[in-house]
């Protein structure tokens, strides 16, 4: 059985969020940070922002690692958006000696990890999420990104 429906439809059933069926109205979320290492440790927080009144639902992060000399890393994520503290670790690879741009031999260590993570702005706070890599080797530098949306918290 086929119908047609003319004139406005207005959805009654409170159970039912339009808007986070429809993705279309999320603002994509993508930061990136640079960060030294310095003595096995990054300089610094690494931390990223939620926008106040937002909710950054997390999908993806992604790390590198170029180090003088061979090493390991390992790279744990810490939020307290929400009011608990979570945390996790983010699986690394290493990729072996690679030359860089620059001509220079550097060991890689990368790590991609497809994970969901609601996360909700804490008013006045600006690293709801970091990121702390820790690393054998003792200089180097690291990218990492956090990629995700927005929405407004309801």
């Amino acid at each position: 059985m086929t119908g047609t429906v003319t004139g406005e439809v207005k959805l009654t059933n409170s159970l039912i969020d339009a808007a986070v069926v429809n993705d279309v109205v999320n603002k994509p979320y993508m930061v990136s940070r640079l960060f030294n290492i310095v003595g096995g440790r990054a300089t610094g927080n690494i931390d990223f922002d939620i926008p106040d009144g937002m909710r950054l639902i997390v999908e993806t992060i992604s790390v590198s690692f170029t180090l003088a000399t061979p090493g390991n890393a390992v790279l744990q994520y810490l939020t307290s958006a929400g009011g608990t503290s979570q945390f996790g670790f983010i699986p690394l690879q290493p990729q072996g000696t690679i030359v860089d741009s620059f001509g220079q031999a550097k060991s890689w260590i990368v790590g991609t990890q497809a994970i969901t993570l609601r996360l909700d702005a804490q008013p006045g706070q600006d690293d709801e999420f970091i990121l702390f890599p820790t690393v054998s080797a003792v200089n180097g530098t690291g990218s990492a990104s956090v990629a995700g949306y927005l929405v407004p918290i309801p």
